[in-house]
């Protein structure tokens, strides 16, 4: 399917603009407008312990008691588009074509993640519901590129990097060459102050 831009705002326009439980049945009155194959898949939990962002969906954390821990412990800390970058540059998400995670980026920053399924991708909207959709079936501010990748590591391992990568973008104040304290041996300007 073709990148539809109107398709693509008003699906942004909706998901800005209303309640989680309207959603479904506006994104099916777009089918009058627009032809389209998105579907729901889960309706958000009113239990907000339960919810979870698309990255946390696409790399299988979504039940991640660490991960959401750590959200909770300081209101600015988010599994989204900085971890995901760190993600990248330190080689745990490696591009493959043939992977099945797509990730959506705009100039170059991560916005969104799907898992791919078949032709379709399965991914979760914000805090909001998830959805099957085609490729381009994503609201416009999700981006306007995106690629494929693989976890390099374990879920576990994921989970560890996002300890480490808090404690340091949120909590530490370390100088450049001293030890990191993800403890790895190496000095902070050769490890997580890349």
């Amino acid at each position: 399917m073709e990148n539809n831009i109107e398709l693509r705002k008003q699906l942004l326009a909706i998901t800005e603009n209303n309640s989680y439980d309207s959603h479904e049945s506006l994104i099916n009155k777009l089918k009058d407008q627009f032809f389209h194959s998105i579907q729901i898949i889960e309706s958000v939990s009113p239990n907000r312990e339960k919810n979870f962002v698309c990255f946390m969906h696409a790399f299988d954390l979504r039940d991640s008691v660490i991960i959401k821990n750590e959200m909770r412990k300081k209101l600015e800390v988010t599994f989204g588009s900085d971890f995901i970058s760190w993600l990248i540059d330190k080689g745990y998400l490696t591009q493959n074509k043939n992977a099945n995670i797509v990730i959506y980026f705009d100039d170059k920053i991560p916005k969104h993640a799907g898992l791919v399924i078949g032709n379709k991708i399965i991914s979760k909207w914000g805090m909001g519901n998830t959805w099957q959709h085609d490729l381009w079936e994503v609201p416009s501010s999700y981006g306007n590129s995106f690629d494929y990748f693989e976890l390099s590591v374990k879920s576990e391992e994921i989970e560890k990097e996002f300890v480490s990568w808090v404690k340091i973008r949120f909590y530490s104040r370390v100088g450049r060459n001293e030890s990191c304290p993800c403890n790895s041996g190496k000095k902070f300007n050769q490890c997580h102050g890349k």
